[in-house]
């Protein structure tokens, strides 16, 4: 399974475009990252209210 950070999106989005004309179906592309996993950096500590400031603020 291939792992995607958010911060690549860009990049992989542009990689489709020029390698595979942006077909996300093509089958080079789907045997290289599918499945695809996304790796969000940003940590949210759930424990907390999600309407609270403190939330907001992570």
């Amino acid at each position: 399974m291939a792992t995607i950070k958010t911060a690549e999106i860009e990049q992989f989005v542009q990689m489709v475009d020029s390698n595979y004309a942006g077909n996300l179906a093509h089958p080079e592309l789907a045997a290289a990252y599918y499945p695809l996993s996304l790796s969000f950096e940003t940590e949210v500590n759930q424990e907390i209210d999600p309407f609270s400031e403190e939330y907001f603020q992570q």
